[in-house]
């Protein structure tokens, strides 16, 4: 009985004290009532900035896509872009735009876009190439044949010119008429006309005698004057061959000889081709003129140089490396293909040339071994008259590339121009039409020159349409819709 009273006793005490604990702290439910209110304070600043993230997610997103060119992500799927801005080449099927929007490898191009960046595209198929070289070359004269001295036959003055620089000359034209002043001219002219009529005299003395006849006249006279005559036609003809050295032509003696007068003026004029060059219509032009009206000049000085540009070389300058494939060619036949720029109307053209020679030795300084193409060339007239100024298409000094293939064959790969693949560091990028989108597709590089790139095959590549050209273009756009650095070499082969 005492334990329970005990008991109760203390339940009691306890009871007590809670009473008394809770009168005495009157602001214990005014301090939970504010711990609730902070709570969901909290709770609903957070629901606020996640709506507001989302809406300014969404905005950046239009944003991009408006870079980008493409349609805003509140448009409807399947809706093409306005039809001003649409390709016209491209397919007409319905694209999922939202699709696009959220690739980051994925560009659409309006139309004055494509014709900005001169995009042409292509069809994807493999075929074999074979590695090349490309190695300086230049555009030179023909040693002994590009370039013709003109010189003064005789000694005498310049009268009369008949041509100016730059003119277009034929063979046989007259380019100009000299004074004859040499004192041995005069005097082989002198004892030529001498002679001319001791041989004519000579010949009527015989021509009389022989009239006679020998029943008369006795034999042995006849004989005598036979000589006399035949003496008399050896010094003609031995003072003919004195003026034809002395640089006088044939027709000149042949006029000296028909006419009986003195020849006071020489003509000078253009010698004919050479017989290599007869089946190429040419000309020469006149290079260099080295006189003028009144001039003295004395036998053998160069009156004028002309040059004819018909046929030249295109001297290439190969490495030791590639002589095997060099010789192989020459062997075989096989033309060199050659890159000329500024040529005319085009920035450039390719011609496959016949190789000529190859020098058999190695420049010292330069360890390059030389090799000559033969160049046709092809005449431009300039000037008010067309008709006698002369151009060539090509001209000595002209720098070129010569392409030397070598025996290593990539097969069944893809080989697209250089402008149709993108480097980004170790990363290389084609474009694949899809649509009226282009995707960015990473590809692996085999070789790549100045004009070409051997892709590694993709059998889903096959079939496809790409960009063949502007790939650069568009993987730069693609970097400044992402707002990522623009590395400025990035594509670019140096």
């Amino acid at each position: 009985m005492s334990t329970n009273s005990t008991n109760s006793t203390d339940s009691a005490d306890s009871a007590d004290s809670a009473d008394s604990a809770d009168s005495a702290n009157p602001n214990a439910q005014p301090r939970l009532d504010s711990r609730l209110f902070a709570i969901t304070t909290l709770i609903l600043l957070a629901v606020v900035m996640y709506a507001t993230q989302n809406i300014w997610m969404s905005s950046f997103h239009n944003a991009v896509a408006y870079l980008k060119n493409e349609s805003p992500k509140h448009h409807s799927k399947g809706n093409l872009a306005d039809p001003t801005t649409h390709d016209p080449t491209a397919p007409d099927h319905v694209e999922d735009d939202d699709a696009h929007a959220d690739h980051h490898d994925s560009i659409k191009l309006s139309k004055a876009a494509w014709d900005n960046i001169g995009l042409i595209t292509g069809v994807v198929k493999t075929s074999n190439f074979a590695r090349s070289t490309r190695v300086p070359a230049i555009v030179v004269q023909r040693p002994g044949r590009s370039l013709i001295h003109i010189p003064a036959p005789v000694t005498g003055v310049v009268t009369k010119v008949f041509v100016v620089e730059r003119d277009s000359v034929s063979p046989g034209q007259p380019l100009f008429e000299l004074r004859l002043t040499h004192e041995d001219v005069v005097t082989a002219q002198t004892n030529f006309l001498e002679h001319l009529h001791h041989r004519a005299t000579e010949k009527q003395e015989l021509d009389r005698l022989k009239a006679i006849g020998s029943d008369i006249i006795a034999g042995k006279r006849i004989i005598e004057q036979e000589y006399k005559y035949d003496e008399e036609v050896e010094k003609v003809e031995g003072l003919r061959q004195n003026l034809l050295m002395h640089g006088l032509s044939q027709s000149q003696v042949t006029d000296i000889e028909t006419s009986g007068n003195f020849l006071r003026t020489i003509t000078v004029a253009a010698p004919p081709f050479s017989d290599s060059q007869n089946d190429i219509e040419n000309a020469y032009h006149l290079r260099k003129l080295g006189v003028s009206r009144g001039a003295i000049v004395e036998a053998g000085h160069k009156l004028a140089e002309l040059a004819d540009h018909s046929l030249l070389f295109v001297e290439g300058r190969a490495f030791e490396d590639d002589a095997k494939s060099l010789f192989t060619a020459a062997a075989a036949g096989t033309q060199i293909r050659v890159v000329a720029s500024n040529v005319g109307v085009s920035t450039s053209q390719t011609l496959d040339l016949d190789i000529q020679s190859i020098a058999d030795e190695v420049d010292a300084d330069s360890r390059a071994m030389k090799f000559y193409l033969l160049l046709p060339n092809e005449k431009i007239t300039a000037g008010p008259d067309k008709s006698r100024f002369l151009g060539w298409k090509f001209r000595p000094g002209q720098r070129m590339e010569a392409i030397l293939k070598s025996e290593i064959v990539y097969e069944n790969n893809f080989v697209l121009p250089a402008e149709a693949v993108v480097t980004d560091g170790p990363n290389a990028f084609v474009f694949e039409q899809n649509g009226d989108h282009f995707d960015r597709v990473e590809v692996t590089i085999l070789y790549r020159d100045k004009d070409s790139v051997v892709v590694k095959r993709d059998n889903q590549l096959i079939g496809s349409v790409i960009a063949m050209t502007a790939a650069f273009d568009m993987h730069l756009a693609l970097k400044n819709a992402a707002g990522g650095p623009v590395d400025p070499h990035a594509g670019h082969t140096h």
